[in-house]
């Protein structure tokens, strides 16, 4: 289950079950450590955060409201758990990011980040209008094992031409998934 399947809910009686709440939870964890991540500097906090953030989420399940964008009302949640631990580490004599950086962050991040989901979703479509040769060629040269040379030896091409290939793929793929997202946004 994705998360852009489970922001919205159509249940006519307006209550979440606690499954469905844990399967909206879950299914956003990524983009909750990611979050989190972007708005903290400290590294060895992050984890503390999440978990701080998971189970006020969990406390306060009863105020979701269904046919509400759960990823916008877990967001909100997050971003005042951020402010008061970001109080508590200025007060501890931590260096902090000021509170409108982290509200300029929060608000960035939300604007930009897509869905993991939506994103991968995107690329696997615009993939496969690659040509058989050239999904090859990317698959080749992005497997843990892969490289441009062993490509290149491979196909009979110098390195160059093949680094060449797989600028102008890269560009075609970036440009596809964008509009791809773009047309997904419009659509909801």
């Amino acid at each position: 289950m994705s998360a852009a399947d489970t922001d919205r809910h159509d249940d006519p009686g307006g209550t979440c079950s606690d499954t469905a709440f844990v399967a909206l939870l879950t299914s956003h964890q990524i983009l909750l450590r990611n979050f989190v991540g972007t708005l903290i500097p400290a590294v060895d906090v992050r984890a503390d955060i999440v978990q701080e953030i998971n189970i006020l989420l969990w406390e306060k399940r009863a105020n979701f409201e269904l046919d509400t964008n759960f990823k916008a009302w877990a967001f909100t949640v997050a971003r005042y758990v951020v402010m008061n631990k970001q109080k508590r580490f200025r007060r501890e004599g931590c260096l902090v990011f000021s509170s409108e950086v982290v509200e300029a962050l929060a608000d960035r991040f939300e604007e930009l980040d897509p869905e993991p989901d939506e994103r991968m979703g995107a690329l696997r479509e615009c993939m496969s209008r690659l040509q058989d040769e050239h999904q090859r060629l990317l698959l080749d040269c992005h497997t843990e094992r892969g490289s441009i040379e062993r490509a290149a030896e491979e196909r009979g091409q110098p390195a160059v031409t093949i680094r060449s290939i797989l600028l102008r793929l890269r560009n075609r793929l970036r440009k596809c998934v964008h509009e791809r997202m773009a047309k997904q946004r419009l659509a909801t």
